[in-house]
Order: C-alpha cells, then structure tokens, then sequence
C-alpha cells in the first residue's frame, strides 16, 4: 500500500464520505455499486459481482492482463477479476484510506495479495508510468473525478498502445429524454454537488464520448444500460423492504452519523437519494420505482482502445 496526497475540495469531500460510508445495500459483500440485473439476479451482492463481470468483459480483460482500477473500494471487484479473468497484476487506486485498509485485509484473506498494488491516489494525477497498462476500468467511480475529461486523457497516457479502456458511469439523462425529470437536470447543471459530480462532469452520454475521442481513444462505444440499473435495484430494494429483510431505515443506516453534521457529506447522501430516484418522485415507492425508471440519471458503458498493436 502506498499513499500519495489529494486534490482540492471534491476530492476531499469524496474521501470524506467513503471513508465514513458503512456501505451501501449489499448483503454480505463490500460492493458500492448499483449493480447490473439483466439477467434477474436475486440479490444486490449477485447484482453488484453482475456489474463489475460486465466491465470486466468489456475491457477484454484476460490472464496476465496488467489492469488499473480507478476507483478501487473495498476491494471486492479485484478480487473477481484476479480470480475470475485471471488479471495478472490490478493496481488500485482510491482517495479513502478506509477503503485501502479494507481492500487490504480482504485481499490478503484471499491470499491474492502478491497480484495487487493499492494506492491512495487521485485517478486526475496518476503517479505511474506511462503505457504501463494493458486495461484500465473504472466502476461507477467517473463521476466523481474532478474532472472526468482529465481521467480520460491521465488513462490514454498509462495505456499500452492497444490498451483498452471501459467504465460504467452515472450521467445526467440527456434533456430531450428527460420528460418530466427535466427540471433535475437543469438544477444538476445550474446547481452542481460538488462532493458527487462536478459541474465539469454533468455532461450527457454524447459529450462523454466527445471527451473520450478528444483524449486520444479510437473505437469508442457509449451505450446507456439504465433499463438493467435502475428501475430493477428499487424493485429488488422494495421486495426486500416487503419481506422484513431491510427497514426503511436502511439506506440512512449505512451512513455514519457523522456525516448528517457535515454539509458537504450530508449533501452527498441527498446526492445518493437522488439517484435512487426519490427526488421528482411522489416519495412512495412505486412513485420511487417510476422515477428510476424514467428519471433524470442515465448510466451507461463505456468502451474505448487506444491506437497501436
């Protein structure tokens, strides 16, 4: 492990949060993610391994692969990869020193440790050679990169000519697909949250890849998958809600009290609400079911290559 300082104000308040985060709805596993349920899973952590199985596809990962992970969490998602796609080295890199320690521990339990490299790191400024990477992935972590168009051009820079990029990331819906949610991304663009997505990065699904060809990258597929995010995590987090599995409470209580004390973490979690849709929505849960269906955030995969062999 290593640790390198931070940014500014966004990176700080990012680290803030994950550091204090007890986690987010998964069961068991130490997964932060929405999670991908195209093929019905039946649990949030199912879903979540669902997801970062997908990126792994699309960035073609394979054995031997020296892989970046920009936005590494608590390590759960290296772990799938180094066992699963047989990754030959995944270097990590996160602004939360919790998430080092728990990416740590959980990797060294694997007894995959010898396969991982973890910094603390800002994904802006990365600290490593150039074209020292055959992929480089990002898993709903783009968003809070301040900004994202820089990730882009500090990934294309450690790629090896032939790498290959791919991320799944929370955008604004474009307006003219907003419909009534339209107003949201309005207020996202006029009235940015600092500690989730900077204003740089309230950008639609047709602008995000703009910056991706702008940064070098060729083959650049941008594809929104919200149908399989959204909408089915609310249904899976309602049947939970019905069978006693979780309160209502839950969602809070992943958070640490400390954060309802600070503003700009206090306003991440009211970020965290919005993505679940309840902002727009009539605040019941089929009301919250509709608005993840058809809000104001899309989220879509990302692929790109860099030129060479």
């Amino acid at each position: 492990m290593s640790e390198l300082g931070i940014g500014g104000g966004t990176e700080r308040n990012v680290a803030s949060f994950y550091d204090n985060a007890n986690g987010f709805l998964t069961e068991k596993s130490g997964f932060f993610n929405q999670g991908y349920w195209k093929d019905d899973p039946q649990s949030q952590d199912e879903a979540c391994r669902a997801l970062v199985r997908l990126v792994g596809q699309a960035a073609g990962l394979g054995a031997g692969d020296r892989v970046l992970d920009a936005g590494c969490g608590q390590g759960d998602q290296i772990l799938h990869w180094v066992r699963d796609f047989d990754a030959g080295h995944v270097t990590g890199i996160t602004l939360s020193l919790a998430q080092i320690q728990g990416a740590h521990n959980l990797l060294q339990k694997a007894e995959i440790a010898d396969r991982v490299t973890l910094h603390r790191m800002s994904a802006t400024e990365l600290d490593l050679p150039d074209s020292s990477f055959d992929k480089v992935v990002a898993v709903e972590s783009g968003h809070h990169f301040d900004t994202r168009a820089d990730f882009f051009a500090e990934a294309y820079r450690v790629l090896k000519p032939g790498g290959r990029f791919a991320a799944c990331d929370i955008l604004p819906m474009p307006r003219a697909l907003a419909g009534k949610f339209g107003w949201v991304v309005d207020a996202m663009r006029r009235f940015p949250n600092k500690a989730m997505m900077p204003a740089a990065n309230v950008v639609d699904r047709t602008v995000y890849r703009d910056q991706l060809v702008a940064a070098g990258f060729t083959n650049v597929q941008v594809i929104s998958i919200r149908e399989h995010v959204y909408g089915p995590m609310a249904r899976n987090l309602r049947k939970r809600l019905d069978a006693g599995e979780i309160s209502p409470w839950t969602p809070l209580a992943q958070v640490s009290p400390s954060m309802l004390f600070d503003r700009d973490r206090l306003h991440y979690v009211l970020a965290l609400m919005q993505m679940l849709g309840a902002i727009g929505s009539d605040l019941t849960w089929p009301g919250t079911e509709r608005a993840c269906e058809h809000g104001p955030l899309d989220y879509i995969l990302a692929v790109a290559e860099v030129p060479g062999t």
